[in-house]
């Protein structure tokens, strides 16, 4: 057998450990909810008889008539006892007033309100969030988008037989027309496992407001958004941040507990939206963002280096540096992608472990991309810019 020099052993040596830690990141980590879901299965259901608490739930629209003619019959329509929906129109335009009014008129447990117009300096979604925390009758708040829809009549059951105050739920995105699809089903379903995961870890960090639930005595206790008023979004990832800790916070993995949103428009759409989440992310306590960043540094550091041991091993007639690197390769795809077919059929989330190889390398250069956009629309993020 040829022998193998230094610079090869140890370009084999710095593979391998990115290779063990990648792995490993991806069983622990990100096969976290598979692993908690499982286990529930397996645990008998109690057999005490549940008391339901009232519940409020609560959506702001701005010109979403198109989408709440769809989503809210399947939100006014749900199989709880006692509950109240409460949408909050943010100076729509199209027939959403009308929508409403004629709604209001089958449901008597649909509510509405409007923002005050022409107000300036203030987030508008904040403002009309805490409209309509405001308005609320009961303590119990759950929180969805005019453009999502639950999966099931049991969504409302599901969401707050979680048991703690803050209850971290997931929103499908299963649109698969094309790649810009298939990169924004993908984003969503990374996003969603590190929220459960991280929540399931005792470290909750950030939830999604198009599928939450708290009581409304924690955001008084917290004077509302009060500590990011500044800032135009927050109203759920950062505020979750804010208040959410080990012993208050839990993740649904009910698969009746999901919503389902619509498909973006455009991708300038979900460029805004990642971008929104750059700007709060900047503010978030704890550790987690930063290893995330991490995972993807190593990510590009495997590749390279694997890549660099196989064509060192095809330069220098080394069949053993050849294999491994190309089974380092191998094997490390078919773990994660393994993994995330089983996280994205958990969450019933759109994903093809075939996309993985264009999908993986594409998100982080994208996300760059996302960063560069909001350089030039920086000053959106704040409160204190009113657009001419």
């Amino acid at each position: 057998m040829l022998s193998i020099s230094n610079i090869e052993f140890g370009l084999l040596v710095v593979s391998t450990l990115f290779f063990i830690y990648l792995c490993l990141r991806d069983l622990s980590f990100y096969g976290r909810p598979v692993r908690a879901a499982r286990q529930l299965s397996a645990e008998p259901e109690p057999e005490t008889e549940v008391t339901w608490p009232s519940v409020s739930v609560i959506i702001c629209a701005s010109n979403e008539a198109e989408h709440l003619r769809q989503t809210l019959p399947l939100i006014l329509e749900q199989d709880y006892p006692n509950f109240e929906v409460i949408v909050v129109n943010v100076g729509s335009t199209d027939d959403t007033d009308e929508l409403l009014s004629q709604f209001k008129a089958r449901y008597e447990h649909l509510y509405y309100s409007y923002t005050p117009q022409d107000t300036r300096y203030l987030s508008q979604r904040k403002l009309a969030l805490t409209i309509g925390i405001k308005a609320a009758k009961n303590e119990r708040l759950l929180f969805t988008e005019a453009f999502c829809e639950p999966v099931s009549p049991h969504w409302i059951k599901s969401m707050i037989s979680a048991g703690q105050e803050v209850v971290i739920g997931y929103c499908r995105y299963n649109h698969k027309r094309g790649l810009a699809d298939r990169l924004i089903a993908y984003d969503n379903l990374l996003r969603g496992l590190r929220y459960l995961s991280s929540t399931l870890a005792h470290h909750p960090y950030a939830g999604d407001g198009r599928n939450l639930s708290y009581p409304r005595k924690l955001f008084f206790q917290h004077k509302g958004f009060s500590s990011s008023l500044y800032l135009n979004r927050g109203d759920d990832d950062l505020f979750i941040n804010e208040i959410a800790n080990s012993k208050n916070t839990q993740a649904s993995l009910n698969p009746e507990s999901h919503t389902t949103m619509a498909r973006y428009d455009s991708l300038k759409l979900w460029f805004e939206r990642k971008a929104s989440l750059i700007a709060t992310q900047q503010y978030y306590k704890g550790y987690q963002v930063g290893t995330y960043r991490f995972d993807t540094a190593f990510y590009y550091l495997f590749n390279i280096a694997a890549i660099l041991t196989v064509i060192v091993g095809i330069l220098n007639h080394q069949p053993l540096l050849i294999a491994a690197g190309a089974l380092q390769l191998l094997a490390r795809y078919a773990i994660r992608s393994t993994v995330l077919f089983q996280g994205a059929r958990l969450l019933g989330q759109t994903f093809s472990p075939g996309w993985l190889i264009l999908l993986e390398p594409s998100l982080p250069i994208i996300q760059a991309f996302v960063r560069l956009f909001r350089l030039f629309n920086k000053k959106k993020d704040y409160t204190y810019y009113v657009p001419d």
